[in-house]
């Protein structure tokens, strides 16, 4: 990524990211704060923390890169990202604590997490994500959400398979949402207007596409089922 004095430290305190920026932040390293805490965020743990108490005066390339995250992972993961430092953040809008000890003590337990995976055969993988994901619906008793799944499921997975990479399929049950999550194990050749194109016929209210830090993609859509009509 080219010369950087960033150093980006991730360490685990009780179940919770921690991710500690030290050293000098220039304007190329946006890229690396960013991947960094997207990394961390779609573990999906209880709640990452950024630990900025090595800088004085917040550069805005952390700024930035903080606010297009929480954008992107507001609905899903929904893992809350809070701050740490004694000038972290004042008006960025984002939970601040003075030390890393006292914002990892505030993450309360959030909702259990149902995520299922599927095995998807190397031949024909969009299909077969379309069959499984409907019968998976039909057996939770969704019947109404299982087409715009299923549909959702064999473009997202159409989008990994498209790249020649073998993909890979899960589905989370999510709050009062329901999320599909495609992968490739590598990079998958498309950005968010090509996955909000791709989902937008299954009724999908939020998409987004994620590299990752073992540099494979996630391409994942939030569809609500309230809204949902039956087909």
């Amino acid at each position: 990524m080219g010369r950087t004095g960033l150093r980006v430290e991730t360490s685990e305190h009780g179940g919770v990211a921690v991710l500690r920026l030290a050293g000098q932040l220039l304007p190329t390293d946006f890229l690396l704060v960013r991947d960094a805490l997207f990394g961390a965020v779609f573990a999906r743990p209880p709640a990452v923390v950024v630990d900025l108490t090595g800088f004085g005066a917040v550069p805005p390339e952390a700024t930035a890169a903080l606010l297009a995250v929480r954008q992107q992972v507001v609905e899903w993961p929904g893992v809350p990202v809070l701050l740490a430092g004694p000038d972290a953040g004042r008006a960025w809008g984002l939970p601040r604590y003075d030390t890393v000890s006292e914002a990892v003590a505030s993450v309360a337990p959030g909702p259990p997490r149902r995520f299922v995976r599927f095995p998807l055969p190397p031949d024909d993988a969009p299909r077969f994500a379309r069959l499984l994901v409907e019968d998976h619906c039909v057996l939770r008793g969704r019947q109404d959400v299982a087409a715009a799944t299923g549909e959702v499921a064999q473009r997202l997975v159409g989008l990994v398979d498209q790249a020649d990479l073998a993909p890979t399929l899960g589905v989370e049950w999510w709050r009062d949402r329901v999320v599909v999550v495609a992968g490739g194990d590598g990079f998958v050749p498309c950005g968010f207007a090509d996955v909000r194109d791709a989902v937008a016929p299954g009724g999908a209210v939020r998409c987004g596409w994620v590299g990752t830090w073992s540099d494979s993609t996630l391409v994942w859509a939030v569809l609500d089922p309230s809204a949902a009509a039956p087909r």
